[in-house]
């Protein structure tokens, strides 16, 4: 299917969704500056804007050339429609899927719709291949009628908060889909009842109108005098709703409780505290971003860990601003806070729905959300509370980005609970979406995932998370694949490019969730220094580049990728240390690669894969095949294999693929 641009909005494909009718109202709908692309989608002919024809489901927004007044203006797009890669198709005849279709068309199968006899259903993997199937279908004496399945809008329960229209983070009215999606979150229940996030930062101002229903007094840790920041970023999470006052919270319903950072002990007591209690922790805040090596005390990695055991042992959700120091050649590799497996990094996009001109980018990078752009006109802020009890227009950076991606997580939490910090991750990057999808930072790991140093596994809208966290079954145990610590002691070469390489093997089975590197370097100027890892599978992070940092030596320094998520750890890993500028010799003592994942064919979650697991999958996976996940009878279960929303032979030839390699 051709594309076309639509103003600055480039990663939008221009489409016509066009329903049943007559050669004459075809016409008509065609516009003849640019090429149509009919899909059947109802009773009237509609052109659209079409967020991502080759996504399952995607926004979408009605051109409205057809309901120009009488004096020739035309009404701006209509926000709020979703199409989907469903066909509905209604055979001519009563009986069994047309056998010429069968015939034909092997591959296509149709699902009969309960309760509306001659009805099917057809999954398609794209909105694009639906479009195509239906024209197909249509076309067919077998059929009479057939087209695309899309969602018009509805009457919202938009908030009346007066600055709600300035909050298009939430509802971009200008282009449908740049935005986290929050109100159909809302629509379908998705508030936050129930949920506690902490707002680690300076003390908010916990009396401030629009955020005072919410606050969690008995949760807080109360300290100093509220800051505009921090009271910016609890707005962002939770101001509330329908108040007539300012704007809303991504999570209107959930509550906040405030935490303070500063010195290596308030940081850890306000990681650690009250765990049992708090489902998320937001940090819009990380060490300066001027393209040094930040440091952390062992007290405050120990509470990191600990947050693991938060919620009944499932794990407090730890997200973390990736840093605002791109201009700096800053990455989010140097902050030990967000790029801390525990953590979850979130970069910006801005209302471009690409990369903000500030936003680090990074191996360990997990997911962007939306802020600030600019600078420069025509760049939109984010629109929050303030101490004082005012509001912001001009709020921005990876710091409101963070709880973006706090309150879809408290989404995510609502709808399935039981999920572990680990299955949250996991989650996301199942969920995310390739925003700026011409960027060149695009490419792909070993398994097939998309990864960035720019946009880490992509975008991330609400109800994609909470659709995943919905039908989420819970990853297997953690297990450990380590390399051997390995003694280098040798010299990098110094003002040269090529630098080093050592292998690092890893004999353990694993599929990777997390990889990190841990290095013992001595140097006095550790920015003088290039860092690669090469995986068994190819894949290339890049772990740190030559840029002013006058640090000395690197001590047990663990640098962390999630570029090889779903690979699988055995084999050799190369990692390479160059010195390309001259001066400061820089001398290599010794390394280690720690990889942390699951085994997959640990279906039963015991720790060990044997013939039960085997069996176990087969009983979920034989009434369920063809079937979109979670299996309507079975509920989230494990013969969703890989994870897709299918379940088809792919999910039992990759389980039998992983058994036999015993993980």
């Amino acid at each position: 299917m051709p594309d076309q641009t639509v103003g600055r909005h480039s990663a939008w494909a221009f489409c016509a969704l066009v329903a049943a009718g007559t050669a004459q109202a075809q016409a008509q709908s065609a516009s003849p500056d640019a090429p149509v692309h009919t899909l059947r989608a109802g009773p009237r002919f509609d052109r659209m804007l079409i967020a991502d024809p080759n996504a399952r489901t995607s926004d979408a927004a009605r051109l409205n050339h057809d309901l120009a007044s009488k004096d020739g203006l035309t009404p701006p797009p209509t926000p709020g429609y979703t199409v989907t890669s469903t066909v509905l198709a209604k055979i001519a005849a009563p009986g069994d899927w047309p056998a010429p279709l069968a015939a034909n068309y092997p591959a296509l199968t149709g699902e009969p719709i309960d309760g509306l006899p001659g009805w099917w259903k057809i999954e398609l993997p794209s909105i694009a291949e639906a479009i195509a199937t239906a024209d197909t279908l249509a076309g067919s004496p077998e059929f009479a009628h057939a087209f695309v399945n899309v969602a018009r809008p509805i009457a919202l329960r938009a908030p009346n908060d007066p600055g709600f229209s300035q909050q298009w983070h939430l509802l971009n009215a200008e282009a449908p889909g740049i935005d986290s999606g929050a109100t159909h979150a809302w629509n379908a229940g998705y508030t936050g009842s129930g949920i506690l996030i902490g707002v680690i930062e300076g003390q908010w101002q916990t009396d401030h109108p629009d955020l005072v229903q919410n606050h969690n007094a008995g949760a807080s840790k109360l300290a100093g005098t509220p800051t505009n920041h921090a009271t910016s970023v609890a707005g962002i999470i939770a101001a509330s709703r329908d108040n007539g006052l300012g704007g809303v919270g991504i999570l209107p319903d959930a509550r906040i409780s405030s935490l303070v950072h500063g010195t290596a002990l308030q940081n850890a007591e306000a990681f650690a505290w009250l765990n049992d209690i708090h489902h998320i922790k937001n940090n819009s805040w990380g060490p300066i971003d001027n393209g040094t090596l930040g440091q952390i005390t062992d007290i405050e990695r120990d509470a990191l860990v600990a947050s693991t055991a938060g919620r009944n042992g499932l794990g407090t959700i730890l997200v973390w601003a990736a840093g605002n120091g791109a201009a700096a050649s800053d990455r989010v590799e140097y902050d030990p806070y967000a790029s801390s497996r525990y953590a979850i990094a979130v970069g910006a996009i801005d209302d471009d729905d690409d990369k903000a001109y500030y936003s680090e980018p990074g191996a360990s990078l997990l997911v962007v959300a939306h802020s600030s752009g600019g600078p420069g006109p025509g760049d939109r802020q984010i629109y929050t509370t303030k101490a004082g009890s005012g509001y912001t227009i001009t709020f921005g950076g990876t710091s409101a980005a963070a709880p973006i991606i706090s309150g879809i997580v408290g989404m995510m939490l609502q709808a399935n609970p039981n999920m572990t910090w680990r299955d949250v991750q996991q989650a996301l990057i199942h969920a995310a979406r390739i925003c700026d999808p011409s960027s060149t930072t695009w490419t792909t790991n070993g398994v097939g995932r998309r990864i960035s140093y720019s946009y880490g596994f992509g975008a991330v809208r609400a109800m994609d998370a909470v659709a995943v966290a919905t039908g989420w079954h819970p990853l297997p145990p953690e297990r450990i694949a380590s390399s051997p610590h390995l003694t280098v002691n040798a010299p990098i070469p110094d003002g040269i490019a090529s630098g080093i390489s050592r292998t690092l093997r890893v004999s353990g089975s694993a599929v990777i969730e997390t990889v990190e590197l841990t290095l013992n370097v001595t140097t006095l100027y550790v920015g003088d220094l290039t860092i690669r890892l090469r995986s068994p599978a190819g894949t290339e992070s890049i772990l740190a580049l030559t840029r002013n940092d006058p640090t000395d030596h690197l001590l047990s320094r663990v640098f962390t990728s999630r570029r090889h998520n779903g690979e699988r750890a055995e084999g050799d890993w190369v990692v390479t240390i160059s010195d390309p500028v001259a001066g400061d010799p820089a001398f290599w003592i010794d390394a280690r690669l720690t990889a942390y994942g699951h085994c997959p064919s640990d279906v039963n979650a015991d720790g060990i894969t044997d013939i039960l697991d085997l069996l176990d999958f087969i009983d979920s996976f034989g009434p369920c095949v063809g079937a979109r996940a979670p299996c309507a009878e079975f509920g989230p279960g494990p013969a969703d294999y890989n994870r897709d929303e299918v379940i088809d032979i792919l999910d039992l030839l990759d389980m039998i693929e992983d058994y036999s390699y015993g993980c």
